[in-house]
Formats: C-alpha cells, sequence, structure tokens
C-alpha cells in the first residue's frame, strides 16, 4: 500500500451528538454488521470543553477535540 486515506467528523445538533470516521486504501471490502442503536444523552455546553472518544477495548484515543468559541 502507498496511500492510506482517513476522514473523522463529529456534528452537535440540539437533537444529540453523532461522530463517523473511515479509513481506506482503496481495496474494495465489505461492510461489518449493523452497530446496535443506542440512546442518546442531553447535554447542555454553556463554556468552552474538550472531549475525548477513545476505543473501548485498548483505550486508544479516536478523537480529541477542544471548542473555545460557543
Amino acid at each position: 500500500m502507498s496511500k492510506i486515506f482517513q476522514k473523522a467528523t463529529i456534528e452537535f445538533t440540539e437533537e444529540g451528538a453523532e461522530g463517523a470516521g473511515v479509513t481506506w486504501t482503496g481495496l474494495e471490502l465489505a461492510p461489518g454488521p449493523d452497530a446496535p442503536a443506542t440512546t442518546k444523552p442531553e447535554m447542555n455546553f454553556n463554556r468552552p470543553f474538550a472531549f475525548f472518544i477513545n476505543e473501548a477495548t485498548t483505550g486508544a484515543c479516536l478523537f480529541a477535540t477542544r471548542v473555545c468559541n460557543l
């Protein structure tokens, strides 16, 4: 492989938050199983904050973000 591509997004709305990430190499791969539905927690952000999203089994950091301008 000579090139690996990665794209990640996180969207926050009044209804909740949604994050997605993908890594690809140009190879054709089959999709994984459907993820189970989860409930969305209600949060109120009224000051600057930082958040991290970690992989559950290894603890590896997948997203690290700081929000200063609300």
